[in-house]
């Protein structure tokens, strides 16, 4: 079975000061090197890295989609209702935007309204 991605993103930075220090030092940084510089474009990356690892890939969507068609074909409503309550924002606004094409003209109610 598929192990869930962690959506937790760490509370205290893991670019500290220290290893911020350290990781100027093994990239041979030049002795004028802006550290608080350096420093806050690593945080970013890691506040970046952070956000986007949390967010589900397209094939976790495009699954995710498949899954809602197939319990959909076998009429497996119950399974499909709770399906639809966990389904992840990313996939509920793809779905919602092209409900919204003129020739389909639907949308998907949010988790908590039914």
């Amino acid at each position: 079975m598929k192990q869930a991605r962690s959506t937790r993103i760490p509370t205290e930075p893991v670019f500290d000061d220290a290893a911020v220090l350290e990781l100027a030092r093994v990239g041979k940084l030049p002795a004028d090197a802006d550290l608080r510089a350096f420093a806050n474009g690593l945080r970013a990356a890691e506040r970046i890295y952070g956000r986007d690892s949390a967010k589900p890939t397209n094939n976790e969507i495009a699954a995710e989609i498949k899954s809602l068609y197939h319990l959909a074909a076998r009429e497996e409503f119950d399974r499909l209702a709770t399906s639809l309550e966990h389904l992840s924002a990313a996939a509920r606004t793809l779905l919602n935007d092209r409900g919204q094409r003129p020739n389909v003209n639907w949308r998907l109610s949010t988790a908590s309204t039914p």
